[in-house]
């Protein structure tokens, strides 16, 4: 399993590329991307964006709001959904991340 992080101020950049608005015509429906769960957030990518830029803007101590985390699991790691969904989890809770204090998206790709 590899975990990497990006950081940014762009909602609408992180959640389209975890969306993949740009490639979305071009994937097979298998490859499609999944929304696995969502906190807080609701509608479109744009939406979700203007939500997320909405409630960052109300805390002025924030000032790279974006947190884009991926976790990579090697094709011979034969992992159950469960297992994903504990991995995810896992990860979110060293992070910091509570459904309490976070809004969030979770994407699983499907094309790599």
């Amino acid at each position: 399993m590899v975990v990497g992080v990006i950081t940014g101020s762009g909602f609408r950049g992180a959640i389209g590329y975890a969306l993949k608005d740009q490639k979305l015509d071009e994937l097979k429906p298998s490859q499609k991307p999944e929304i696995i769960t969502q906190n807080n957030v609701y509608g479109n990518a744009a939406q979700m964006a203007r939500q997320m830029r909405f409630v960052a803007n109300t805390n002025n101590r924030v000032s790279v709001p974006v947190m884009h985390f991926y976790v990579s699991f090697d094709v011979k790691e034969q992992l159950t959904e469960a297992q994903y969904e504990k991995a995810v989890n896992g990860v979110l809770k060293e992070l910091g991340v509570k459904n309490t204090d976070h809004q969030y998206l979770i994407v699983k790709h499907n094309d790599a």
